[in-house]
Protein backbone atom coordinates (compact mmCIF):
# COMPACT_ATOMS: atom_id res chain seq x y z
CA UNK A 1 0.00 0.00 0.00
CA UNK A 2 2.27 2.27 0.74
CA UNK A 3 4.16 2.16 -2.70
CA UNK A 4 0.95 2.27 -4.28
CA UNK A 5 0.71 5.53 -2.65
CA UNK A 6 3.89 6.89 -3.60
CA UNK A 7 3.25 6.24 -7.22
CA UNK A 8 0.18 8.66 -6.87
CA UNK A 9 2.10 11.69 -5.36
CA UNK A 10 4.43 10.66 -8.13
CA UNK A 11 1.71 11.22 -10.87
CA UNK A 12 0.65 14.66 -9.41
CA UNK A 13 3.99 16.22 -12.05
CA UNK A 14 3.63 19.74 -13.20
CA UNK A 15 4.76 21.02 -16.21
CA UNK A 16 5.18 24.31 -17.69
CA UNK A 17 5.86 25.75 -21.10
CA UNK A 18 9.79 25.98 -21.53
CA UNK A 19 11.15 29.55 -21.48
CA UNK A 20 8.49 31.21 -20.07
CA UNK A 21 7.87 32.90 -17.00
CA UNK A 22 4.94 31.90 -14.95
CA UNK A 23 3.45 34.82 -13.06
CA UNK A 24 1.61 33.17 -10.03
CA UNK A 25 1.55 30.55 -7.56
CA UNK A 26 -0.98 27.69 -8.05
CA UNK A 27 -2.22 25.00 -5.80
CA UNK A 28 -4.56 22.27 -6.37
CA UNK A 29 -5.97 20.20 -3.38
CA UNK A 30 -6.44 17.97 -2.18
CA UNK A 31 -5.07 15.62 -4.63
CA UNK A 32 -5.86 12.70 -5.29
CA UNK A 33 -9.32 14.11 -4.53
CA UNK A 34 -12.91 12.32 -3.66
CA UNK A 35 -15.24 15.26 -5.02
CA UNK A 36 -14.00 18.63 -5.03
CA UNK A 37 -10.81 19.86 -6.17
CA UNK A 38 -10.19 22.95 -4.78
CA UNK A 39 -7.49 25.70 -6.02
CA UNK A 40 -5.79 28.39 -5.08
CA UNK A 41 -3.94 31.23 -7.25
CA UNK A 42 -2.00 33.95 -5.92
CA UNK A 43 -1.63 36.59 -9.03
CA UNK A 44 1.84 38.54 -9.11
CA UNK A 45 -0.24 41.16 -11.03
CA UNK A 46 -3.51 41.95 -12.94
CA UNK A 47 -3.87 38.73 -15.54
CA UNK A 48 -5.87 36.73 -17.83
CA UNK A 49 -6.78 33.84 -16.12
CA UNK A 50 -8.37 30.44 -17.71
CA UNK A 51 -8.69 27.10 -16.37
CA UNK A 52 -9.92 24.05 -18.04
CA UNK A 53 -9.98 20.61 -17.32
CA UNK A 54 -9.59 18.19 -19.55
CA UNK A 55 -11.18 14.77 -19.99
CA UNK A 56 -14.60 16.08 -17.83
CA UNK A 57 -17.69 15.34 -18.45
CA UNK A 58 -20.21 18.85 -17.66
CA UNK A 59 -18.42 20.58 -14.36
CA UNK A 60 -19.02 23.92 -12.20
CA UNK A 61 -16.47 26.02 -11.12
CA UNK A 62 -17.86 27.94 -7.91
CA UNK A 63 -15.66 31.76 -7.24
CA UNK A 64 -17.11 34.63 -6.13
CA UNK A 65 -18.63 34.77 -9.77
CA UNK A 66 -21.98 33.28 -10.60
CA UNK A 67 -21.43 29.76 -11.09
CA UNK A 68 -19.98 28.66 -15.00
CA UNK A 69 -21.64 25.84 -16.41
CA UNK A 70 -19.16 25.11 -19.54
CA UNK A 71 -19.18 23.09 -22.12
CA UNK A 72 -16.72 20.27 -23.15
CA UNK A 73 -14.85 23.12 -25.36
CA UNK A 74 -15.28 26.02 -22.75
CA UNK A 75 -12.74 27.02 -19.88
CA UNK A 76 -14.28 26.81 -16.35
CA UNK A 77 -12.91 29.86 -15.58
CA UNK A 78 -11.93 32.74 -17.92
CA UNK A 79 -11.42 36.53 -17.03
CA UNK A 80 -8.90 39.12 -15.76
CA UNK A 81 -8.23 39.03 -12.44
CA UNK A 82 -6.46 41.44 -9.76
CA UNK A 83 -3.33 40.88 -8.14
CA UNK A 84 -3.70 38.24 -5.08
CA UNK A 85 -5.01 35.41 -3.68
CA UNK A 86 -8.02 33.69 -5.51
CA UNK A 87 -10.09 30.31 -4.82
CA UNK A 88 -11.91 28.28 -7.01
CA UNK A 89 -13.69 25.00 -6.40
CA UNK A 90 -14.79 22.50 -8.84
CA UNK A 91 -16.85 19.95 -8.18
CA UNK A 92 -16.06 16.41 -9.39
CA UNK A 93 -18.95 14.57 -8.07
CA UNK A 94 -19.93 13.18 -11.50
CA UNK A 95 -16.78 12.77 -13.14
CA UNK A 96 -15.81 8.85 -13.15
CA UNK A 97 -12.21 7.73 -11.47
CA UNK A 98 -9.15 8.77 -12.87
CA UNK A 99 -6.74 11.14 -13.93
CA UNK A 100 -7.97 14.53 -15.16
CA UNK A 101 -5.30 17.20 -16.84
CA UNK A 102 -5.61 20.84 -14.59
CA UNK A 103 -4.72 23.29 -17.28
CA UNK A 104 -3.98 26.80 -15.72
CA UNK A 105 -2.91 29.47 -18.16
CA UNK A 106 -1.87 33.05 -16.30
CA UNK A 107 -1.35 35.41 -19.33
CA UNK A 108 -0.84 32.60 -21.59
CA UNK A 109 1.55 30.76 -20.54
CA UNK A 110 0.35 27.52 -19.05
CA UNK A 111 1.19 25.14 -16.18
CA UNK A 112 -0.57 21.70 -16.44
CA UNK A 113 -1.39 19.37 -13.36
CA UNK A 114 -2.24 15.66 -13.39
CA UNK A 115 -4.93 15.56 -10.92
CA UNK A 116 -6.28 12.12 -9.54
CA UNK A 117 -10.30 11.62 -8.81
CA UNK A 118 -10.57 8.77 -6.77
CA UNK A 119 -14.01 6.40 -6.01
CA UNK A 120 -15.45 7.56 -3.20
Amino acid sequence: MKRLRFLLILIAVVSCQDGQDFEATVTPYPNPIHNFLNIEINLENESDLTIWIAGRKEMTAQTSMPTLQPSDNEALIDGSYNAGQHSFQIDMTEQNPGIYLLDVSVNGVVKRFRIIRKKN
